[in-house]
Protein backbone atom coordinates (compact mmCIF):
# COMPACT_ATOMS: atom_id res chain seq x y z
CA UNK A 1 0.00 0.00 0.00
CA UNK A 2 1.06 3.39 -1.19
CA UNK A 3 0.89 6.26 1.02
CA UNK A 4 2.85 9.00 3.38
CA UNK A 5 1.62 10.09 7.22
CA UNK A 6 -0.01 13.19 6.85
CA UNK A 7 -0.24 13.21 11.05
CA UNK A 8 0.24 11.69 13.77
CA UNK A 9 -1.92 12.67 16.72
CA UNK A 10 -3.22 10.48 19.04
CA UNK A 11 -4.45 7.25 17.49
CA UNK A 12 -1.95 8.11 14.39
CA UNK A 13 -4.16 9.26 11.62
CA UNK A 14 -3.00 9.56 8.13
CA UNK A 15 -4.99 11.64 6.35
CA UNK A 16 -5.29 12.19 2.90
CA UNK A 17 -7.73 14.37 0.37
CA UNK A 18 -9.74 12.92 -2.62
CA UNK A 19 -10.33 14.95 -5.85
CA UNK A 20 -13.39 14.08 -5.91
CA UNK A 21 -15.08 17.08 -3.92
CA UNK A 22 -13.31 19.05 -6.62
CA UNK A 23 -14.33 17.52 -9.56
CA UNK A 24 -15.85 20.83 -10.96
CA UNK A 25 -12.54 21.75 -11.72
CA UNK A 26 -9.39 20.16 -13.76
CA UNK A 27 -6.98 18.50 -11.88
CA UNK A 28 -4.09 21.08 -11.57
CA UNK A 29 -6.98 22.88 -10.00
CA UNK A 30 -8.20 20.55 -7.59
CA UNK A 31 -4.60 19.87 -6.47
CA UNK A 32 -3.88 23.74 -6.03
CA UNK A 33 -6.73 23.95 -3.72
CA UNK A 34 -5.59 20.83 -1.73
CA UNK A 35 -1.70 21.55 -1.68
CA UNK A 36 -3.12 24.91 -0.08
CA UNK A 37 -5.23 22.97 2.29
CA UNK A 38 -1.50 21.77 3.46
CA UNK A 39 -2.37 17.97 2.43
CA UNK A 40 0.62 16.19 0.71
CA UNK A 41 -1.12 12.87 -0.06
CA UNK A 42 -3.75 12.42 -3.21
CA UNK A 43 -6.55 10.19 -3.94
CA UNK A 44 -7.49 10.69 -7.75
CA UNK A 45 -11.52 10.38 -8.97
CA UNK A 46 -11.49 8.93 -12.37
CA UNK A 47 -15.04 9.16 -12.54
CA UNK A 48 -16.40 9.93 -16.02
CA UNK A 49 -17.86 13.71 -16.25
CA UNK A 50 -18.45 13.44 -12.45
CA UNK A 51 -14.62 13.81 -11.83
CA UNK A 52 -13.00 13.83 -15.11
CA UNK A 53 -9.18 14.04 -13.34
CA UNK A 54 -7.88 11.50 -15.50
CA UNK A 55 -9.06 9.18 -18.57
CA UNK A 56 -8.70 6.07 -18.93
CA UNK A 57 -9.15 5.79 -22.68
CA UNK A 58 -6.28 8.27 -23.32
CA UNK A 59 -2.59 7.43 -23.96
CA UNK A 60 -1.46 5.87 -20.97
CA UNK A 61 2.24 6.77 -21.04
CA UNK A 62 0.71 10.60 -21.51
CA UNK A 63 -1.81 10.60 -19.02
CA UNK A 64 0.94 9.44 -16.48
CA UNK A 65 4.01 12.08 -17.09
CA UNK A 66 1.08 15.33 -17.44
CA UNK A 67 -0.12 14.04 -14.17
CA UNK A 68 3.11 13.17 -12.42
CA UNK A 69 3.69 16.65 -13.59
CA UNK A 70 0.88 18.52 -12.41
CA UNK A 71 1.17 16.74 -8.81
CA UNK A 72 5.25 17.60 -8.65
CA UNK A 73 4.39 21.28 -9.23
CA UNK A 74 2.22 21.32 -6.31
CA UNK A 75 4.64 18.85 -3.79
CA UNK A 76 1.45 16.15 -3.50
CA UNK A 77 1.58 12.34 -4.42
CA UNK A 78 -1.20 10.63 -5.56
CA UNK A 79 -2.17 7.22 -2.88
CA UNK A 80 -4.78 5.59 -5.00
CA UNK A 81 -7.60 6.22 -8.16
CA UNK A 82 -10.93 5.70 -7.32
CA UNK A 83 -12.82 4.17 -10.29
CA UNK A 84 -15.88 2.50 -11.83
CA UNK A 85 -14.84 0.97 -14.61
CA UNK A 86 -18.39 0.70 -16.21
CA UNK A 87 -18.71 4.70 -16.45
CA UNK A 88 -16.19 3.76 -19.90
CA UNK A 89 -18.09 0.75 -21.11
CA UNK A 90 -20.81 0.67 -23.62
CA UNK A 91 -22.15 -2.19 -21.53
CA UNK A 92 -21.82 -1.60 -18.36
CA UNK A 93 -22.15 -5.24 -17.43
CA UNK A 94 -20.28 -6.48 -20.22
CA UNK A 95 -17.38 -8.57 -18.99
CA UNK A 96 -14.35 -7.82 -21.57
CA UNK A 97 -15.23 -4.28 -21.64
CA UNK A 98 -15.27 -3.96 -18.19
CA UNK A 99 -11.50 -5.78 -17.64
CA UNK A 100 -10.41 -3.73 -20.21
CA UNK A 101 -10.96 -0.54 -19.03
CA UNK A 102 -9.76 -2.12 -15.66
CA UNK A 103 -6.25 -2.94 -17.42
CA UNK A 104 -5.69 1.09 -18.49
CA UNK A 105 -6.92 1.87 -14.88
CA UNK A 106 -4.03 -0.46 -13.62
CA UNK A 107 -1.44 0.64 -15.86
CA UNK A 108 -2.00 4.38 -14.94
CA UNK A 109 -1.84 3.61 -11.19
CA UNK A 110 1.50 1.58 -12.26
CA UNK A 111 2.96 4.26 -13.55
CA UNK A 112 1.64 6.42 -10.76
CA UNK A 113 3.06 3.86 -8.19
CA UNK A 114 -0.85 4.38 -6.29
CA UNK A 115 -3.47 1.96 -5.59
CA UNK A 116 -6.68 1.10 -7.26
CA UNK A 117 -10.02 1.17 -5.77
CA UNK A 118 -12.62 0.16 -7.77
CA UNK A 119 -16.57 -0.11 -7.36
CA UNK A 120 -18.79 -3.21 -7.85
CA UNK A 121 -21.08 -1.97 -9.91
CA UNK A 122 -24.97 -0.17 -9.71
CA UNK A 123 -27.04 -2.78 -8.11
CA UNK A 124 -29.09 -4.84 -10.33
CA UNK A 125 -32.27 -6.54 -9.58
CA UNK A 126 -30.87 -9.92 -9.40
CA UNK A 127 -28.84 -8.96 -6.55
CA UNK A 128 -26.76 -12.22 -6.30
CA UNK A 129 -25.88 -12.42 -10.23
CA UNK A 130 -25.10 -8.87 -9.73
CA UNK A 131 -22.77 -10.00 -7.01
CA UNK A 132 -20.86 -12.94 -8.74
CA UNK A 133 -20.73 -10.14 -12.10
CA UNK A 134 -18.93 -7.92 -9.29
CA UNK A 135 -16.84 -10.69 -7.65
CA UNK A 136 -15.77 -12.23 -11.00
CA UNK A 137 -13.79 -8.80 -12.09
CA UNK A 138 -12.76 -7.39 -8.91
CA UNK A 139 -11.11 -11.12 -8.70
CA UNK A 140 -9.37 -10.40 -11.89
CA UNK A 141 -8.46 -7.40 -11.67
CA UNK A 142 -7.18 -7.83 -8.30
CA UNK A 143 -4.89 -10.65 -9.65
CA UNK A 144 -3.80 -8.71 -12.18
CA UNK A 145 -2.80 -5.53 -9.89
CA UNK A 146 -0.87 -7.86 -7.52
CA UNK A 147 0.82 -10.35 -10.50
CA UNK A 148 1.74 -8.16 -13.40
CA UNK A 149 1.52 -4.07 -12.31
CA UNK A 150 2.41 -4.31 -8.67
CA UNK A 151 -0.78 -2.23 -7.94
CA UNK A 152 -2.92 -3.27 -4.33
CA UNK A 153 -6.56 -3.34 -5.81
CA UNK A 154 -9.58 -2.95 -3.54
CA UNK A 155 -13.74 -2.62 -3.74
CA UNK A 156 -15.49 -0.08 -2.36
CA UNK A 157 -18.09 -1.64 -0.06
CA UNK A 158 -20.69 -1.31 1.45
CA UNK A 159 -22.17 1.70 -1.31
CA UNK A 160 -25.72 2.67 -1.17
CA UNK A 161 -26.94 1.90 -4.93
CA UNK A 162 -24.31 -0.62 -6.19
CA UNK A 163 -24.46 -5.00 -6.15
CA UNK A 164 -22.83 -4.85 -2.58
CA UNK A 165 -24.98 -1.99 -0.42
CA UNK A 166 -24.95 -4.03 3.08
CA UNK A 167 -22.57 -5.39 5.36
CA UNK A 168 -23.92 -9.21 4.89
CA UNK A 169 -23.64 -8.46 0.76
CA UNK A 170 -19.56 -6.55 0.75
CA UNK A 171 -18.80 -10.03 3.09
CA UNK A 172 -20.93 -12.08 0.02
CA UNK A 173 -18.99 -10.51 -2.65
CA UNK A 174 -15.56 -11.28 -0.71
CA UNK A 175 -16.43 -14.46 -0.52
CA UNK A 176 -16.94 -15.03 -3.81
CA UNK A 177 -14.04 -13.36 -5.26
CA UNK A 178 -12.00 -16.06 -2.93
CA UNK A 179 -9.20 -13.76 -2.25
CA UNK A 180 -8.66 -13.04 1.12
CA UNK A 181 -6.17 -10.85 0.49
CA UNK A 182 -8.74 -8.64 -1.23
CA UNK A 183 -9.53 -5.13 0.83
CA UNK A 184 -12.39 -2.91 0.77
CA UNK A 185 -12.17 0.56 0.67
CA UNK A 186 -14.61 1.54 3.70
CA UNK A 187 -17.06 4.54 2.88
CA UNK A 188 -17.97 5.94 6.37
CA UNK A 189 -21.45 7.56 4.79
CA UNK A 190 -22.62 3.90 3.41
CA UNK A 191 -21.18 1.49 5.43
CA UNK A 192 -24.69 1.63 7.63
CA UNK A 193 -27.02 1.33 4.60
CA UNK A 194 -28.96 -1.77 5.77
CA UNK A 195 -29.10 -0.92 9.47
CA UNK A 196 -26.00 -2.51 10.41
CA UNK A 197 -24.70 -0.17 13.05
CA UNK A 198 -20.72 1.10 12.64
CA UNK A 199 -19.10 -0.92 15.71
CA UNK A 200 -20.89 -4.20 14.63
CA UNK A 201 -20.44 -3.59 10.95
CA UNK A 202 -16.45 -2.87 11.75
CA UNK A 203 -16.36 -6.16 13.98
CA UNK A 204 -17.41 -8.31 10.96
CA UNK A 205 -14.85 -6.28 7.90
CA UNK A 206 -13.18 -4.50 10.09
CA UNK A 207 -10.35 -7.31 9.10
CA UNK A 208 -10.84 -7.41 5.15
CA UNK A 209 -10.57 -3.04 5.24
CA UNK A 210 -7.40 -1.41 3.65
CA UNK A 211 -8.17 1.94 3.54
CA UNK A 212 -11.11 4.55 4.78
CA UNK A 213 -12.83 7.00 3.40
CA UNK A 214 -14.38 9.90 5.50
CA UNK A 215 -17.66 11.26 4.48
CA UNK A 216 -20.89 11.86 6.49
CA UNK A 217 -24.45 11.16 6.14
CA UNK A 218 -27.98 11.48 7.13
CA UNK A 219 -30.24 8.89 6.18
CA UNK A 220 -29.43 7.77 2.54
CA UNK A 221 -27.92 11.54 1.90
CA UNK A 222 -24.23 11.50 1.87
CA UNK A 223 -23.18 14.83 1.23
CA UNK A 224 -21.98 15.69 4.70
CA UNK A 225 -18.88 16.56 5.93
CA UNK A 226 -17.54 14.52 8.98
CA UNK A 227 -19.14 15.46 12.26
CA UNK A 228 -22.11 16.52 10.32
CA UNK A 229 -24.26 13.80 10.34
CA UNK A 230 -25.17 9.95 12.05
CA UNK A 231 -22.12 8.40 11.33
CA UNK A 232 -20.61 6.51 14.91
CA UNK A 233 -17.26 8.37 14.34
CA UNK A 234 -15.65 7.34 18.10
CA UNK A 235 -16.41 3.94 16.84
CA UNK A 236 -14.01 4.05 13.84
CA UNK A 237 -11.39 5.97 16.34
CA UNK A 238 -11.70 2.69 18.71
CA UNK A 239 -11.59 0.43 15.62
CA UNK A 240 -8.25 2.75 14.16
CA UNK A 241 -6.45 2.60 17.63
CA UNK A 242 -6.39 -0.90 17.27
CA UNK A 243 -5.23 -1.42 13.37
CA UNK A 244 -4.86 1.67 12.12
CA UNK A 245 -5.45 2.47 8.48
CA UNK A 246 -4.88 5.53 6.17
CA UNK A 247 -7.98 8.07 5.85
CA UNK A 248 -9.03 9.99 3.09
CA UNK A 249 -11.37 13.27 2.66
CA UNK A 250 -13.67 12.06 0.41
CA UNK A 251 -16.00 14.71 0.69
CA UNK A 252 -19.12 14.95 -2.23
CA UNK A 253 -21.62 18.04 -2.33
CA UNK A 254 -23.48 17.13 -5.43
CA UNK A 255 -23.13 20.68 -7.11
CA UNK A 256 -24.41 22.75 -3.89
CA UNK A 257 -21.27 23.97 -3.14
CA UNK A 258 -18.38 25.66 -5.22
CA UNK A 259 -14.51 25.08 -5.03
CA UNK A 260 -13.83 27.22 -2.51
CA UNK A 261 -16.49 26.36 -0.35
CA UNK A 262 -15.37 22.74 -0.26
CA UNK A 263 -12.33 23.54 0.62
CA UNK A 264 -13.36 25.05 3.47
CA UNK A 265 -15.51 22.17 4.51
CA UNK A 266 -12.66 20.16 3.53
CA UNK A 267 -10.48 22.06 6.36
CA UNK A 268 -12.71 21.50 8.83
CA UNK A 269 -13.36 18.06 7.98
CA UNK A 270 -9.95 17.19 8.89
CA UNK A 271 -10.18 19.69 11.87
CA UNK A 272 -12.83 17.02 13.38
CA UNK A 273 -10.66 14.09 12.85
CA UNK A 274 -8.09 15.72 14.17
CA UNK A 275 -9.75 16.56 17.37
CA UNK A 276 -11.32 12.85 17.39
CA UNK A 277 -7.77 11.35 16.97
CA UNK A 278 -6.48 13.66 19.41
CA UNK A 279 -9.15 12.92 21.97
CA UNK A 280 -8.80 9.10 22.16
Amino acid sequence: MHYREMTREGIGMQTSCSTIGFGMLTLEGALSHIAALGFTDVEVGVLGNFCPHLDPQAPVDESVAQCVEAFDRHGLRPVALNSAPRIYCNDPRHPDQLLRVAHHLLRLAAGLHCDLILDVGEREEATDAGLRRAADLAREVFRLGRDRYGVTVSVEAPHRGMNAQTIPEALRLLDLAGEDALGITYDTSHVTCGGVPADEGLRLIGDRITRVQARDHRGDDVHFTPGDGEYDWPALVRFLASDPRPVCLELEFDGRLNATQVAGETGRGREFLRRLASSS
